[in-house]
């Protein structure tokens, strides 16, 4: 066994180690989604889920092809381990892989527009000599 020194990548995750902490992110990864899905020059959002959306299985509307919306949701299932942000919006559309309509789709697809504008945020883990846990949520 060898030192290779500090990682810097692993499994689709990038890390820079600073003194004050280490950063871990997905922006190659993210970029790789938004390729795959066609989405690479959409438009830019702040929000990963519309304010008030209801989702449904509403029979009437169209399907969507189930494989590729279920890839899609496996691969933002994944991207959540640095954008703990997407987590609800993705867990709201995850219950839709078995019959995707449309508008599950546009739900998505507003998620990746959300994660276009923010390819270079991660998460930030601080050195702490007396480690505390903070929490925070936004939820009514």
């Amino acid at each position: 066994m060898s030192d290779l020194g500090n990682i810097t990548y692993y499994l689709g995750v990038g890390f820079i180690q600073q003194p004050e902490g280490i950063f871990l992110f997905q922006q190659a990864y993210a970029s790789h989604i938004l390729t795959e899905f066609d989405m690479q020059d959409c438009t830019l959002s702040t929000e990963s889920m519309a304010e008030g959306l209801k989702l449904s299985k509403d029979e009437s509307a169209s399907l969507v092809d189930a494989k590729k919306f279920q890839k899609l949701i496996g691969m933002l299932i994944y991207l959540v381990n640095t954008k703990p942000e997407i987590f609800f919006a993705t867990g709201v559309l995850s219950k839709f892989m078995q019959s995707s309509r449309v508008s599950h789709l546009h739900a998505a697809n507003q998620i990746l527009r959300y994660v276009k504008g923010a390819l270079n945020l991660g998460i930030f883990y601080k050195h702490s000599k007396s480690p505390t846990m903070l929490g925070f949520t936004d939820s009514d």
